[in-house]
This record gives C-alpha cells, sequence and structure tokens, in this order.
C-alpha cells in the first residue's frame, strides 16, 4: 500500500495448476501451469489531458500491469506469455462500471529448446492422424505471435434490493488488435505469409463477447440460476484466414462450463479429440465463436448445504474454414444449432462464505460429433 506515498496499491499475484487426464492407459498428458503478475494501481485517472468526473462516485483507477506466464506440456513443449496492459477502471453509478485499456501488449513464444523428442516422434508417425499433425505444426512451431490490443469492459449488476427475486449481471468485453502494427509494418517474414515486427507475426482481429447472469428467488431456499455466454472473434487483415490466437481462442467443457465433457473435449464444430484421447497425440485446439447456456435449480438444504440440479449447452467454431480441420466440420454456420452439445447432472454445494466446495456429476445428453 502507498506504493508512491499517494495512496497506490501494489499486489502481487503468484498462481499454479496441475491438468491431467484419468484413464489414459499411460498416454495422458499433464499439463502444468504457473505464473506471477503484478499490479501498480493509482486512486486516479493518470493521462496527459484532464476529465471532469465526480471523485466520490467514479472511483477512478488507473493500472498498469506486468505479467509472466508458462505452460508445460509435460514431455511436448513449453509456451511461455508475456505481457504488459495500462488502462483504467471507473464506475458511472452503482450499478455501472467501466474499463479501458488502450495500451496491452503480449508476446507468445514456445522456446524451440523446450520442444521434446515426443513431438518428432508425433510429427514422424504414420500412423497419427494428419489433422493432429497440422495442429502440433501451428501450435508449437508457428504458435510465435505478437498481441497489441486495446480493450473495453462494461459491467452491469442489477440493484441490490432486499425483497426482489431477481438480481441480473451482464459484463461485455469488446477487444481490437494489430490495427496501429498493420500500419506500419507491411513486410512479410521470411517463413510466414503475415506480416511481422522484429521477425514475430503480429495478430489482427476483432474479438467482442458477453456473459450474462440471471438469478430468480422461487422460494426461501429454491433459486433458478441461469447464464449465458456468447463470443465471436473475427481474424482479419494480417490474421485473415486464420484463428485468433491461441490464448484469445474459446473453449468448452470443464468443471466451469459443460461440465458432462472434458475440458475442451467439444469442437470447433463437429470436430471431437475424444475419439484420440488415449494417444499421445492428444492435442487441443479452441474456436473463434463460442455459445453456451447453462441453467441450475439450487436448492438450500442447510445453512451451509445446497444441491443442485443442472444442464448445460454449447459449443465452439472457427470463423472461417481451416485446413487443419477435414471435411468443413469446425466453422460457423446456419447449422450450428445442430452442433450444440448438451449435457445434464446433479451436484452438492458446501458454501462456507470465505470459500465453496463443489461437487458435480453430470453426463452427456447429446454428442454432436455422433449425430
Amino acid at each position: 500500500r502507498n506504493a508512491l506515498r499517494r495512496a497506490e496499491l501494489l499486489t502481487i499475484n503468484a498462481n499454479a495448476g496441475i491438468e491431467f487426464q484419468v484413464g489414459a492407459a499411460g498416454e495422458g498428458i499433464t499439463n502444468y501451469r504457473y505464473g506471477l503478475d503484478a499490479t501498480l494501481s493509482f486512486p486516479r485517472l493518470v493521462a496527459p489531458f484532464r476529465f471532469k468526473y465526480d471523485q466520490r462516485q467514479a472511483l477512478p483507477k488507473s493500472n498498469l500491469t506486468l505479467g509472466y506466464q508458462t505452460i508445460l506440456r509435460g514431455g511436448l513443449y513449453r509456451i511461455n506469455s508475456a505481457q504488459t496492459t495500462f488502462g483504467y477502471a471507473w464506475r458511472q453509478n452503482q450499478q455501472v462500471e467501466h474499463g479501458f485499456i488502450p495500451f496491452s501488449i503480449n508476446y507468445v513464444f514456445v522456446p524451440q529448446n523446450s520442444i521434446g523428442d515426443r513431438v518428432f516422434d508425433i510429427l514422424a508417425d504414420p500412423d497419427v492422424q494428419p489433422i493432429i499433425k497440422a495442429q502440433y505444426q501451428n501450435t508449437v512451431f508457428k504458435s510465435d505471435q505478437l498481441i497489441l490490443s486495446s480493450l473495453y469492459t462494461f459491467n452491469y449488476n442489477s440493484p441490490a434490493r432486499s425483497n426482489s427475486a431477481n438480481m441480473f449481471r451482464i459484463t461485455a468485453n469488446a477487444e481490437v488488435a494489430g490495427n496501429v502494427a498493420s500500419l506500419f509494418f507491411r513486410k512479410p517474414l521470411e517463413t510466414d505469409p503475415r506480416n511481422g515486427i522484429f521477425g514475430v507475426s503480429y495478430a489482427q482481429y476483432f474479438r467482442v463477447d458477453a456473459n450474462a447472469t440471471y438469478y430468480r428467488r422461487l422460494a426461501s431456499n429454491l433459486t433458478l440460476a441461469n447464464r449465458f455466454f456468447a463470443g465471436v472473434g473475427i481474424p482479419y487483415g494480417n490474421s485473415k484466414g486464420y484463428q485468433i490466437p491461441f490464448t484469445k481462442q474459446y473453449f468448452v467443457g470443464g468443471s466451469n462450463s459443460i461440465r458432462a465433457f472434458r475440458p475442451r473435449a467439444i469442437g470447433p464444430g463437429l470436430f471431437t479429440r475424444d475419439t484420440i484421447r488415449n494417444l499421445p497425440s492428444y492435442q487441443e485446439g479452441g474456436g473463434d465463436i463460442r455459445l453456451e447456456a447453462n441453467t441450475e435449480l439450487r436448492l438450500k438444504f442447510t445453512k451451509y448445504l445446497e444441491g443442485a440440479v443442472f444442464v448445460d449447452a454449447g459449443n465452439v467454431w472457427t470463423y472461417y474454414d481451416l485446413a487443419t480441420f477435414e471435411g468443413n466440420v469446425e466453422q460457423f454456420s446456419s447449422n450450428f444449432y445442430k452442433q450444440i452439445a448438451i449435457g445434464t447432472g446433479v451436484g452438492i454445494r458446501i458454501d462456507l462464505s470465505y470459500f465453496l466446495i463443489r461437487l458435480d456429476v453430470a453426463t452427456p445428453l447429446r454428442k454432436p460429433y455422433k449425430t
């Protein structure tokens, strides 16, 4: 606190995680993730021009963030990501908050000395599907990318009323990347048809998404919780014909998405990794477009214990028809509704105020790649 003696706040966060696959006959891939970031927050708008606002209501902040993230895909390769952002956050009123990051730079790269022999074995194996080989080529050898972007965020929370049976919340984001770089850097790379900066291609895209949640109290101990997410990323200019960067792609499946499916096991479109999950060539891929909906009926048994019955649905798609997939199974089309994955299940929640323990059991109702 008070890092520069003007009520500034310096926050340092460290994170770590592990993801592994159970029952993969020894061929599953264990992922490790760790990172560190530091944010210096100023209780005012730091800018070369003046703003007029009510200091007490707006509660403005200027945030400078530096971060570094590493993902280790056991025995395969390592993805590093270094990011710097500078932006503002302020409150319009009790319900509406805004955020604007005019400057964000993110460098994503795979160190060549981190690529394991297992990757080259996969590429040389005649039994591995060409689709998987192409995905590895793109992820491992062509993933170095510079993302220069600006981001706007809008948050709305319905008024807090003790006698209200309804609560609504929405968060929306709009991001644009690569436009400034495209004005000054138009020289193609030697090994890539895209233009680059200091030998690294830069991404150019527009991405917008919204996450809306609605809670309806049906009784004193019964609540209906609903969530809907929609997002689309449009690669253009220097990224036309490609996907948006891997770190910006959408994924579905897992404990915070469609719970009846493994993380990133669905899509894009009709494509699936379920049939190859026990191979060493297991590889995930995301989408440029995502639609997802969840509805959950929650019954409170005691102060700390509640049960839930839920249904999840959704999928991801690519914006373009890509050569890394066969049969145009991955691109968003007018038949998108036929490619929705659906799952249902039950769960229990132990809410201890300062942390929540959640256990869900789910089963697929509809696998789009089997229809």
